[in-house]
């Protein structure tokens, strides 16, 4: 039995990508708030209900429930995220900038703490895929909180890495997706610049699918981590 561990997939890629995702001999956990979209995908996706925005509430007891003996690895799928604040430094609000911190960077890191606990408890190799974006890898003005808590996040699972042997990290950037996040980037960047952002949005089921789909060929290649896409 393969264990799926998936955040952020309530909307946009993280749910466009379930449906990929599942197959005979796979439990699929979904870890989030609303569990209630997921009906649209199966009724036997396993939720764990859980508000990102509060690290210390992470649900460490359901998730070892699920690390029962019958496992053969177990994967972590890194989606969930939030673009804001966008803004200036200077004009951020401080709560804003704390639940950014949080859903971005301080429960991921719990969860990651968790898993790798318990994969190192049951001897299961863990596999980590991170829905990586170029904003971790350059300054974009008014996207200080998201670059630097993605950068963040980046480092972290680099380490991992280095510190596990039973652990593979992948990372696949989708590219620039047509969804929520970059609707609300393309309107800041028009009041803020007055200009909106030109480029080819790709369909959220594309991107899905050259996700899964790069992630799968990884997968039966070994390979440690994908060419990560440019990206503005």
């Amino acid at each position: 039995m393969e264990l799926f561990v998936v955040t952020g997939a309530f909307r946009g890629l993280g749910l466009e990508m379930l449906p990929l995702l599942m197959k005979d001999n796979r439990r699929i956990i979904v870890v989030g708030r609303r569990p209630t979209r997921l009906k649209l995908v199966s009724d036997s996706l396993v939720v764990i209900n859980w508000n990102l925005d509060d690290p210390m509430a992470l649900p460490i007891e359901d998730l070892h429930l699920h690390f029962t003996d019958n496992l053969t690895s177990a994967t972590l799928i890194l989606n969930a995220a939030t673009i804001d604040p966008l803004g200036l430094a200077g004009t951020n609000d401080f709560k804003e900038i704390n639940r950014a911190v949080n859903v971005n960077l301080m429960s991921q890191i719990g969860l990651v703490e968790t898993i790798v606990r318990h994969c190192r408890d049951k001897n299961l190799k863990l596999e980590i895929l991170l829905i990586a974006t170029g904003a971790s890898r350059r300054a974009i003005p008014g996207w200080s909180i998201y670059c630097s808590t993605k950068a963040a996040l980046n480092m972290y699972l680099d380490c991992v890495k280095l510190e596990n042997d039973n652990i593979s990290l992948v990372k696949i950037d989708p590219g620039i997706i047509n969804t929520d996040m970059q609707r609300k980037i393309s309107d800041w960047t028009l009041q803020h610049d007055g200009i909106r952002p030109n480029v080819e949005l790709l369909s959220v089921s594309a991107a899905a699918a050259n996700v899964i789909g790069e992630f799968n060929l990884q997968r039966m290649n070994d390979v440690p981590s994908a060419k990560p896409v440019p990206q503005p």
